[in-house]
């Protein structure tokens, strides 16, 4: 079950747009959006954002936010975070264009962003959790995941070419890829700035079971992994997965590190 099932704003979108499940909901939303323009790229996203009614998009600094969305006279305002890399920037505005899809969709939430400050920080958690799940569907569109990973396998393959053809983070793809239900778990690490070997505390998870993401970090502390930190290039390395307090598995994964020595892990383990 999709852990955002039981929101009542799920439910009410469903209402509207004549959809039964979670899923099907999001993806619909999310498609109507993204049919708005054709492409991927930001020139793209600002096109279908002023079709959203969205007046200006402006980049200014304003840290600790990746960015605001405001109501002023009609029309919506996006402030997007300068200092953030362009696929930060990029998701961001789609989070931000997702605020303004629900909001048009249900009156209510329209209602209550005009009543709010002009700048807009003040989602609650639901909202920003639907927010983000429809700004990787309205970036990342199911239909066209499936066919990356029919063409490019089930692994480190599909998701650079998410990341090169939607101009989103690997931890957006890696996220995306396990969301649209792919037998694949991810996992990010960094790697140490003078060593080449992973840090033992990994920055982030997905699609793996709740016990192998609470003990996965320890785990890698007892075993040394190998990893040759070159840029761009897929590497066969073997991680030990608990499985019971004697027990370690052995899974061969893809590994590719990037420029930022951030390093995502692949492997297809059921879940």
């Amino acid at each position: 079950m999709h852990p955002l099932t039981n929101s009542s704003i799920i439910q009410d979108l469903g209402t509207s747009l004549g959809t039964h499940t979670c899923d099907e909901t999001l993806d619909h939303l999310a498609n109507s959006v993204h049919t708005l323009d054709v492409g991927h790229g930001w020139s793209s996203w600002c096109r279908r954002a002023a079709k959203m009614g969205v007046s200006s998009i402006q980049f200014v600094d304003i840290d600790p936010l990746d960015a605001t969305l405001r109501f002023e006279k009609g029309t919506y305002r996006i402030c997007i975070n300068s200092k953030r890399p362009r696929t930060r920037q990029i998701f961001s505005l789609a989070h931000e264009l997702a605020h303004v899809a629900m909001e048009q969709r249900l009156p209510y939430l329209a209602s209550d962003l005009k009543n709010r400050s002009l700048f807009v920080t003040d989602f609650n958690e639901e909202e920003e959790a639907l927010a983000n799940s429809l700004a990787a569907r309205m970036l990342m569109p199911r239909k066209t995941v499936s066919q990356i990973v029919s063409e490019f396998g089930n692994g480190i393959g599909a998701i650079q070419e998410m990341t090169r053809t939607f101009g989103t983070s690997v931890q957006a793809a890696s996220r995306r890829i396990t969301e649209v239900g792919e037998r694949i778990a991810c996992l990010l690490f960094r790697l140490e700035q003078n060593a080449e070997r992973l840090r033992f505390r990994s920055l982030a998870a997905w699609n793996l079971p709740f016990l192998l993401r609470l003990f996965y970090p320890w785990m890698l502390c007892a075993k040394q992994i190998g990893l040759r930190p070159s840029t761009g290039v897929i590497q066969r390395i073997t991680i030990g997965f608990p499985v019971s307090t004697s027990t370690t598995a052995d899974f061969e994964c893809e590994a590719r590190c990037n420029s930022n020595r951030e390093v995502i892990v692949a492997t297809s383990m059921a879940t």
